[in-house]
């Protein structure tokens, strides 16, 4: 166990010294120093959660476009859209060492797959 520790201990320092994430904590300072741009991105982003972990994914799609027209001056702002760029940039960076670190270990959930929300 104490070597999973030094090698997790490694991991999350690889992570915060890599450019993926220095490129992201750059993009949240900027956004932080605009409270009202913090404000919007962040209602943004719950709605954008709210709609991918709706009850309902039939119509994801058109609650998905019509958030982009609601908040389409997200994406015009070099600060809020510089943000969402590395904001994704680090999840997805997350998203393939979770899933490489899972992918090591069976276990063993092919039977009752289906009722798991991937």
């Amino acid at each position: 166990m104490e070597e999973i520790r030094r090698c997790t201990e490694e991991l999350i320092e690889a992570i915060r010294k890599s450019d993926v994430y220095r490129e992201y904590e750059e993009a949240r300072l900027t956004l932080a120093a605009h409270p009202d741009l913090r404000n919007t991105i962040n209602e943004f982003r719950k709605r954008s959660y709210e709609i991918q972990n709706s009850d309902s994914p039939e119509d994801v799609y058109e609650k998905m476009e019509q958030l982009e027209r609601d908040f389409y001056m997200v994406r015009r702002n070099d600060i809020m859209n510089n943000y969402l760029q590395a904001e994704l940039a680090i999840c997805r960076t997350l998203q393939t060492i979770n899933q490489e670190l899972v992918g090591t270990v069976d276990l063993d959930i092919l039977d009752f797959a289906d009722a798991i929300n991937w």
